[in-house]
């Protein structure tokens, strides 16, 4: 038996609730999540929420960003702000803290990776010193 990934569910559970009444929804929920326990799917089901809000925001233009920094960040106002600015659309944010980062930020959406971290300079750095050395 082949197995459906998370996306798929996501995406196939989104349709289904698109244009469903409240009630309704109740029921499919439950009806979707007899199928994954029938399928022994069910411990998919944190990645199925996932793509399910990534699938929901990319729906309504709503982009995912995922920010790490080493501390909580203080500014969230203003990094929301300027990252809708340059990506000019509604932003959803996702904090992380890693303290290994030292400071500065890393920042992820889609499929790329913008590395600020103090951690990422301090290794670019230590790289252009080795092979100067070579």
């Amino acid at each position: 038996m082949r197995k459906i990934s998370a996306k798929k569910y996501a995406i196939s559970l989104y349709e289904s609730l698109e244009e469903e009444s409240e009630a309704k929804v109740h029921e499919l929920i439950k009806d979707f999540i007899k199928i994954l326990i029938k399928k022994n799917q069910i411990n998919l089901i944190g990645k199925i929420l996932v793509e399910f809000e990534k699938h929901w925001n990319g729906q309504r233009g709503i982009k995912n960003v995922e920010v790490t920094t080493a501390d909580p960040l203080l500014h969230k106002k203003i990094i929301v702000s300027e990252l809708e600015r340059y990506l000019n659309k509604k932003v959803e944010l996702e904090e992380k803290v890693d303290k290994e980062i030292i400071g500065g930020l890393i920042i992820k959406y889609d499929d790329i990776l913008i590395d600020g971290s103090v951690k990422n300079r301090l290794e670019l750095i230590k790289q252009k010193l080795s092979s100067t050395n070579s």
